[in-house]
């Protein structure tokens, strides 16, 4: 057994990895600089692109690390969003356009700090989560009706909708703002399993013995296969 890689898919996915982990490292960041301190239960991740923070102090050297981050993450996916439906035979167009609407979803939230374009930001957001829940179930039902849909990717499939669910109906700031992050990271597990199913498959290799020994046999079979014709034009032959 062997691995073999689609080359265009892991190169474009592994651009898309290491755009995500430049935004986790920026987040992060961002997160440890945040004038007046951050809190994982209270404040939002666009939080830490306000140009000044809930308290009034100047934020906008975090908003920019933010801002840049999220820019370079959506860029560093539309590659792969664009070749990645490639391996299914049906329900490439309806992949490629959710996945890239998302990621200029993601560009729009990078662009529009929300203590500045409070609606174009939910517009935005907006963008990035209905689009991204299209491309999480079509990709589903495409890996399930090609046999690929393993069973981490139907668990990946499921928390992804349930957080996004949860962070749509949560009703309460604590609620959404808990939901946020837990879509965010489940998000990037999702596609980090995605990245796994359409750039890497099991080749299982066949031995030197097992293939000698087809070959004889596919030429045992010829041989009879003549001696069949052989004997049937001979018989012929002599009916005339």
């Amino acid at each position: 057994m062997k691995l073999q890689f689609n080359r265009i898919n892991t190169v474009f996915g592994l651009v898309a990895l290491l755009g995500i982990f430049q935004f986790w490292r920026s987040i992060c960041w961002a997160i440890a600089n945040y004038p007046g301190g951050y809190s994982l239960t209270n404040n939002f991740l666009s939080d830490l692109g306000r140009l000044t923070t809930l308290s009034g102090m100047d934020n906008s050297q975090c908003a920019s690390v933010f801002s840049r981050s999220v820019v370079i993450l959506a860029v560093s996916l539309i590659p792969f969003f664009a070749v990645m439906p490639g391996v299914f035979d049906s329900g490439r167009w309806i992949l490629r356009v959710s996945g890239i609407l998302s990621a200029i979803g993601l560009i729009g939230i990078g662009l529009t700090p929300y203590d500045r374009y409070f609606f174009a930001h939910h517009v935005a957001l907006g963008l990035w989560i209905i689009p991204m829940l299209v491309t999480v179930v079509t990709f589903f039902v495409c890996a399930q009706s090609s046999g690929a849909a393993s069973r981490v990717l139907s668990i990946g499939t499921l928390l992804v909708v349930l957080a996004i669910c949860g962070y749509a109906f949560a009703g309460e700031h604590t609620a959404y703002v808990v939901f946020q992050k837990a879509l965010a990271v489940i998000a990037v597990v999702w596609l980090c399993v995605v990245f796994a199913t359409v750039s890497v498959s099991t080749v299982y290799a066949v031995t030197s013995r097992r293939l000698l020994a087809e070959k004889q046999a596919r030429k045992y079979i010829q041989r009879i296969q003549k001696g069949y014709r052989r004997q049937y034009r001979s018989e012929q032959d002599r009916s005339e």
